[in-house]
């Protein structure tokens, strides 16, 4: 069990490096960071957990529940990584 903690530790830091990488090119309020790392995860739901459900009939209980524990889990990370990581627009950004 400690190896699959292990590898599951390195992957979501794994993940966090490349969120924070992304947010890194955003310019836009921290809203809409914490919302674009929301959606990240929504997107990763629908193409990792959707297929299962589709093609191996996962039942639609679990479907659901992997979806939303992708959308909470992105939304958290979203609301660590966007305070630290990002741009807010500047006056130059608007135009």
């Amino acid at each position: 069990m400690s190896t699959a903690m292990i590898r599951s530790g390195v992957r979501a830091l794994m993940a966090a490096i490349l969120m924070a990488l992304l947010l890194r090119q955003t310019t836009v309020p921290y809203a809409g960071r914490v919302t674009f790392a929301a959606l990240v995860g929504l997107f990763s739901g629908v193409v990792c957990d959707m297929p299962q459900w589709i093609w191996f009939e996962e039942p639609t209980r679990d479907f659901v529940i992997n979806l939303a524990d992708h959308l909470i889990e992105w939304t958290l990370a979203g609301g660590v990584l966007g305070f630290f990581v990002g741009k807010e627009p500047t006056a130059a950004d608007t135009r």
